[in-house]
């Protein structure tokens, strides 16, 4: 299904964006480029820890300090390492990543259990195994709870049994909702922080139902999109809501325009990306 979001006369510039990206990328290269394994996953996986989690993290800490450009960029470093946010950051999107890889590709049934069993469990363990449960075992140590991860897993498999949502959703605010607990949790966020991860969250699962009904419909998988509840319209309409959240915490015109084309690039981008990996 085409996506058309953006209008004609949207402006578009990545350069706040991809700072966001670079930082996630270098801490990245740091913890993990030499403990993944060089498979298909490793491009989805670096990509989805890094400009999908870890730089949403980010672009809220850029909004906090949107006063200070064209500083951001030492000011983010310098911040973010005095509370060792950096680590955490690029952790949570690291695990975020690698147990919807997990949830959805590797177990099979049982999920609750067997997600429990890789981050609180002493079974041994291979592989994508290993190493969630070397990322859990990090993040515990360093204050997350991940307790509510168990049940996504399990609201996933009530999905895949056919157990219908009443919210109408397949169940999918409950991976939306913990993910953004986490991402929330890296950077201390307040109230107005979480609404908006929480609807850029959202939207973006919105948009990768959307792009993937065919291959979710091949593999017996029910979501919204399939459903009709989400569609290229209901997508608009979210991206609109968010972007007028995100601008309603920049002052002034010449700094609002900036963020704006920045988060009209970044929507693009997702877009692209998500059909490619797709």
């Amino acid at each position: 299904m085409t996506i058309h979001i953006l209008e004609s006369k949207d402006e578009m510039d990545g350069s706040l964006i991809k700072i966001s990206h670079d930082i996630a990328f270098e801490d990245w290269n740091r913890y993990f480029e030499k403990m993944v394994e060089k498979d298909e996953f490793h491009n989805k996986f670096r990509l989805g820890s890094c400009c999908f989690y870890a730089a949403s993290s980010y672009f809220v800490l850029i909004l906090r300090k949107i006063n200070f450009i064209p500083l951001y960029r030492p000011l983010i470093k310098l911040g973010a390492r005095l509370l060792n946010r950096r680590k955490k950051i690029i952790f949570v999107g690291a695990f975020l990543t690698l147990v919807d890889e997990l949830v959805d590709n590797i177990f099979t049934h049982n999920k609750k259990e067997q997600l429990k069993d890789v981050i609180f469990g002493n079974s041994p363990v291979e592989g994508k195994l290993k190493l969630l449960r070397y990322i859990s075992q990090e993040l515990i140590k360093m204050g997350a709870d991940l307790r509510p991860m168990l049940e996504w897993a399990e609201a996933e498999e009530k999905n895949g049994n056919g157990i219908k949502d009443p919210e109408g959703l397949c169940f999918r605010k409950f991976g939306i909702l913990y993910a953004n607990q986490l991402l929330v949790w890296t950077i201390n966020g307040n109230s107005r922080e979480k609404d908006m991860l929480g609807k850029a969250a959202f939207l973006l699962q919105m948009i990768d139902d959307v792009i993937d009904i065919e291959e979710d419909k091949k593999n017996h998988i029910n979501t919204p999109a399939i459903e009709g509840t989400w569609n290229a319209k209901t997508i608009k309409k979210q991206f609109i809501d968010m972007r007028e959240t995100i601008l309603s915490t920049v002052k002034g015109k010449k700094k609002s325009r900036e963020i704006e084309k920045a988060i009209n690039w970044k929507m693009n981008w997702i877009i692209k990306t998500i059909k490619e990996y797709s």
